[in-house]
């Protein structure tokens, strides 16, 4: 019965293209990573500084890419395979455009220190042989106020980081699957970092959510970082909205 409903969702779910025409983005370093099929990564560094929100992508001619991101002490920031969770999707993010199902990226990733990140590539088995075209883009951080809608994606076994802005309380804030297969688990903190609420699959009653979308209540007003993951590791993109009580 539960794979009938998705497959209703995911017949019934509309087209979607987001839309990027008010964002800044713009490539702050390429290179050209070769590897040799021997197991060995290849890698490249840039310098960020703390606040910053980077994508970064990786491109191979028939490899499939994986992709880390290493923060200044060796933290591991980011980890993808097959951008998109293997699926074609037409973002219309300009860093995201021509990933082909077996690229790699990671989308709007949060920078909290200044230091040099490092890229590191290979491929899923570590034997692909050939050259990796990577880009690392420097954009700014989603942003949804009360009565707003955005869209964001989920990048496969990560998170994306929206800031919700509220000059009175209380409110809610839905994340609903617009792909069709997404099960969105939502968490919000205020602004010392604190986990104030956290939703996974809504209790209530709604024509406009299904019942693995999320809703969150926040009573007081002020900014907030809302982090969404997907709860099977999916990528896909979700929409965030946010209304008054």
């Amino acid at each position: 019965m539960a794979d009938l409903f998705l497959l209703l969702l995911t017949l019934l779910a509309p087209a979607f293209v987001a839309d990027y025409s008010n964002i800044s983005e713009h490539v702050i370093r390429t290179a050209d990573l070769r590897l040799a099929g021997d197991g060995r990564f290849a890698e490249l560094t840039f310098e960020a500084r703390a606040g910053d929100v980077v994508t970064i992508t990786a491109r191979g001619e028939a490899l499939d890419v994986v992709l880390d991101v290493l923060g200044p002490e060796g933290d591991r920031l980011a980890y993808n395979d097959d951008w998109a969770g293997g699926q074609a999707v037409e973002s219309g993010d300009p860093a995201l455009a021509g990933l082909s199902v077996t690229d790699a990226a990671a989308v709007r990733l949060p920078v909290s220190v200044d230091g040099a990140l490092i890229v590191r590539v290979n491929t899923f088995n570590g034997e692909g042989a050939g050259d990796v075209a990577v880009e690392v883009w420097r954009t700014e951080p989603l942003t949804v106020s009360v009565g707003e809608t955005v869209w964001a994606p989920i990048p496969s076994a990560g998170s994306v980081q929206v800031s919700v802005e509220a000059d009175e309380g209380p409110f809610t804030i839905t994340v609903s699957d617009a792909s069709g297969q997404l099960d969105p688990v939502a968490q919000v903190f205020d602004a010392a970092g604190v986990l104030i609420a956290a939703n996974d699959d809504h209790a209530g009653v709604s024509l406009d959510l299904n019942r693995f979308d999320s809703a969150v209540r926040v009573r007081q007003a002020g900014r907030f970082d809302l982090r969404i993951t997907e709860f099977m590791g999916r990528a896909g993109w979700v929409k965030v909205q946010v209304a008054l009580d």
